[in-house]
């Protein structure tokens, strides 16, 4: 009886109530979709499936860690084993059903982006994204135990934070391009930093690792932003419509590889961890 009494709470250590699974299977979804877009796409095949592909593999993915960690419930193997079914659905789906592209230019994969890259970057990104949830989620017992910020002082560290990490990466980076990415560059970071740390810090935790953590996420996040939807340039500094009665010049383009990865994004991973490493503290063991 207490052998069978260990084996059945060792079970429901990798068990989760219902509305665990979908809140767990949503954070998985958007941290491997994050990964396939910065390390699959930014990193390693440089191209952009367009909107279909994006929101599609996000729904795929969900579906998936959902079904599987409702059935079988988390853990590092079992979560191996429901990548790899997910990444075999994946392969088969845009191979026989669906082309990439759409829905502007659809065109069908070839067999050396589908299966012979395809299968063990999906399965690298997508499990990436997997470890990283079953990461967080392992956390939130000992973060509930922690005391809360009162909101007032917290809003205000969250934006001084935010403003550092924009001001000290964006310099850095423009001085390492030599050139202005312009004052639009600077605003759309500072709208995707601010929530960005408010739900790190108030749901993974404010301490060195979790720094660390949520520093190379973010800029995870700004390069795969830049990358996708942050073109540079904007506005015409020279012209600025409040001074025009006519629209000005809209002189945009977008960072090149070696730009955006090699040169920008170490800056953005420095910085980011270093200013997040001075705000945080270490948790009790």
């Amino acid at each position: 009886m207490a052998v069978a009494s260990r084996v059945a709470d060792r079970l429901n250590l990798h068990r989760l109530t219902a509305s665990q699974v979908a809140k767990f299977a949503a954070l998985a979804a958007l941290l491997a979709i994050l990964a396939d877009a910065t390390i699959g796409h930014g990193l390693t095949w440089e191209n952009d499936p367009y909107w279909t592909y994006w929101v599609t593999k996000t729904f795929l993915i969900a579906t998936v860690i959902g079904l599987g960690t409702a059935w079988f419930g988390i853990g590092v193997g079992r979560g191996a084993l429901i990548v790899l079914a997910h990444t075999l659905i994946l392969t088969v789906y845009y191979w026989t059903l669906s082309p990439v592209g759409l829905p502007s230019s659809p065109d069908w994969l070839d067999l050396q982006h589908t299966w012979v890259t395809g299968v063990p970057i999906h399965f690298g990104v997508i499990y990436l994204g997997y470890l990283t949830a079953l990461w967080i989620w392992r956390r939130r017992a000992r973060l509930r135990a922690l005391p809360d910020m009162e909101s007032i002082a917290f809003g205000l560290k969250v934006l001084v934070m935010s403003l550092l990490i924009v001001l000290v990466a964006g310099g850095l980076s423009n001085l390492a391009l030599g050139e202005f990415t312009g004052a639009t560059w600077y605003v759309v970071r500072i709208l995707i930093t601010v929530p960005f740390i408010m739900l790190w810090r108030t749901v993974v935790g404010r301490d060195r690792l979790s720094s660390v953590v949520g520093g190379i996420t973010l800029a995870l996040v700004w390069a795969a932003y830049s990358q996708f939807l942050g073109p540079v340039g904007l506005p015409d500094i020279h012209n600025l419509r409040i001074f025009a009665q006519s629209p000005p010049p809209a002189p945009a383009h977008w960072l090149s590889y070696n730009q955006l990865w090699l040169i920008s994004f170490p800056i953005y991973l420095v910085v980011m961890v270093s200013l997040l490493l001075l705000g945080s503290y270490q948790n009790p063991s």
